[in-house]
């Protein structure tokens, strides 16, 4: 991600990052703020609650019902206790949040095997703006 957002500096894009402790290698302290250090990032720190991987998980029908790319295979992927975690989701500017997420462009997980879409449809989404 940090290398995508260094190719385009000067876009008005907002990037929220929940940080999650998946594995043990994933604790706070280790943490290394370069893996996405841009002043457009914002990040959170979802502790041993995992409430947004598990919000996302939850919600992963209405990604099914708006059809889009990834949303096929990614049920298997959360399973039925395990929380969304090294996904992205890629929204546009018009995007409301209101009791969920609505008009997602794009999703893939994980984020380096899918650098590729992600860039993709990041350019999609900054030429409609």
């Amino acid at each position: 991600m940090q290398k995508i957002l260094s190719e385009i500096p000067k876009r008005d894009i907002a990037v929220y990052a929940i940080w999650l402790p998946m594995l043990p290698s994933d604790a706070r302290e280790a943490w290394n703020i370069k893996l996405l250090e841009d002043a457009r990032a914002r990040h959170f720190w979802d502790a041993g609650a995992k409430v947004a991987g598990r919000w996302f998980r939850d919600h992963i029908k209405v990604l099914r019902a708006q059809k889009a790319p990834g949303a096929d295979h990614m049920q298997g992927a959360f399973g039925n206790k395990h929380a969304a975690w090294d996904v992205y989701f890629l929204y546009p500017p018009s995007a409301k949040w209101e009791d969920r997420p609505e008009k997602i462009v794009s999703w893939g997980r994980p984020v380096f095997q899918v650098e590729r879409e992600l860039r993709r449809d990041l350019k999609v989404v900054l030429k409609d703006k």
